[in-house]
């Protein structure tokens, strides 16, 4: 039996004005979250979600002892732009779906009482586009 260690990808936010729970998130929009988070991870065969919690909407995921840093260091590489370029487009399309939800994520080392990274989402200041002059 593995010694597993627990993240959590918490998302604070609002879906057509509801804040996000788990009774209140699509399960096809927390599968698109899921989904882009197991490519950001990597160590597919290491990697485990293992509940939804309460409060904000926060996939529980376990990690085998022996790639905690390794999925820890890619995370932090990709939200750099430096990581796999499977990680780092992941990581992208889970900010931009955090924005167009009016939301904000971070991803949680719980094991070490550590946040890894946060997603900005909706905080992110993109230049405004300007018609045609």
């Amino acid at each position: 039996m593995p010694n597993w260690k627990e993240f959590r990808f918490t998302i604070d936010g609002k879906i057509n004005g509801v804040e996000m729970t788990p009774l209140t998130i699509p399960m096809a929009r927390l599968a698109l979250y899921l989904a882009d988070l197991a490519q950001l991870m990597g160590h597919h065969e290491s990697v485990h979600l293992i509940s939804v919690a309460e409060g904000s909407t926060q996939p529980v995921i376990y990690v085998d002892a022996d790639e905690e840093s390794r999925v820890t260091e890619r995370v932090r590489q990709a939200q750099r732009g430096m990581g796999e370029w499977k990680a780092n487009r992941a990581y992208k399309k889970i900010d931009n779906r955090l924005r167009e939800d009016h939301a904000t994520a971070a991803f949680i080392n719980v094991s070490q009482k550590a946040e890894v990274i946060e997603f900005p989402g909706i905080k992110t200041n993109l230049p405004e586009a300007y018609g045609p002059i």
